[in-house]
């Protein structure tokens, strides 16, 4: 069984780290299919829940956020987040949220809500961290860039939360979808990096040090390889790609590829080839014993739109032949 819903489309998702009484808990972005036109999606996106025993098998549960009221910073929608559990045991959803009385959603915020039960949230009044001009690109530079013909980009890019637990440092640290304030506008995308003690208050740091030729990478997760490499799995579409690569006659490819390092700090090597591609996108990246499963929302197929999420699919032995790489189990 796939997450279907049929009057709803279903796209991004996020999952709790674990289990909690047998069932694992996903959480999604969705929208009226009524709207008839899917990019409508976007500026009318919710997040709703489900549980499952075994990844395969959904039960829907309802809708977990939604945009605030008319004049908060997500009075438009709320879009991709991911959940941790603080040492307290307090489940904490980071979300990004958009702007629809000042900015019409062209300015992303992150925001956090938290829960003790997964079932209900309860929202913390305004965003905790935004792209800070000092290194990332803002809104006023992008709408300049637009007037002087220089970019054709579309957005203040602050999005996607990634959070996790750093070992050597014991403080919280944000991965988000962000993009430099220097370089060739096609290709700034770069991961936004925000570092939090109680995972209330934050501070906005450098990016990664990326190599990027790219416009954005979407959905960033971390993960850990038994070679003691660093990796973040992403998302981007073909027409994200710069256009030196193009130009270099680069595969444009649409779907789900990586970076890796050596050190958190170091520098980041985007990898040419995905290891999942269209139309499966923004996987998510689980162990399931000695697998690796991705879980993906499905996007278009030729003209149609898809608007669910597939079963998980074992991309084990794509890691290892695309990228010569073994996913470590967290806490292993």
């Amino acid at each position: 069984m796939t997450l279907t819903l049929e009057e709803t489309w279903v796209w991004d998702l996020w999952l709790a780290p674990e289990k909690v009484d047998g069932d694992w808990h996903i959480f999604f972005l969705q929208a009226p299919r009524s709207l008839i036109n899917p990019d409508l999606r976007h500026a009318n996106a919710t997040v709703g829940h489900a549980t499952s025993p075994d990844l395969i098998n959904w039960q829907y549960v309802g809708t977990a956020l939604e945009p605030s009221a008319h004049g908060a910073w997500d009075d438009r929608a709320i879009w991709t987040g991911s959940i941790i559990k603080s040492d307290a045991g307090v489940w904490h959803m980071f979300y990004t949220g958009t702007n629809k009385s000042k900015e019409n959603g062209f300015v992303q915020r992150i925001g956090v809500a938290t829960s003790t039960d997964l079932m209900s949230w309860d929202k913390k009044e305004g965003f905790v961290t935004e792209a800070d001009a000092r290194w990332y690109e803002k809104a006023a530079q992008v709408m300049e860039e637009k007037q002087e013909g220089q970019s054709s980009w579309y957005e203040e890019a602050w999005r996607d939360p990634w959070v996790f637990k750093e070992a050597s440092t014991g403080e919280w640290v944000m991965l988000i979808t962000a993009r430099s304030n220097t370089g060739s506008y096609d290709a700034r995308g770069t991961i936004g990096v925000a570092r939090s003690k109680d995972l209330l208050q934050w501070q906005v740091c450098e990016p990664l040090k990326v190599e990027s030729e790219f416009g954005h990478y979407e959905v960033p997760q971390l993960m850990h390889s038994t070679d003691s490499e660093l990796v973040i799995s992403f998302c981007l579409a073909a027409n994200n790609h710069a256009a030196t690569r193009v130009a270099r006659g680069e595969r444009t490819w649409t779907g789900n590829g990586i970076m890796r390092a050596s050190t958190f700090d170091g520098v980041w090597k985007v990898e040419n080839e995905p290891f999942l591609e269209e139309p499966h996108y923004a996987a998510r990246i689980i162990h399931d014993e000695e697998r690796l499963l991705a879980i993906a929302w499905l996007n278009f197929v030729g003209a149609d739109f898809q608007g669910y999420i597939d079963n998980p699919i074992d991309v084990t032995n794509a890691f290892q032949s695309t990228y010569g790489l073994r996913i470590k189990s967290e806490g292993k």
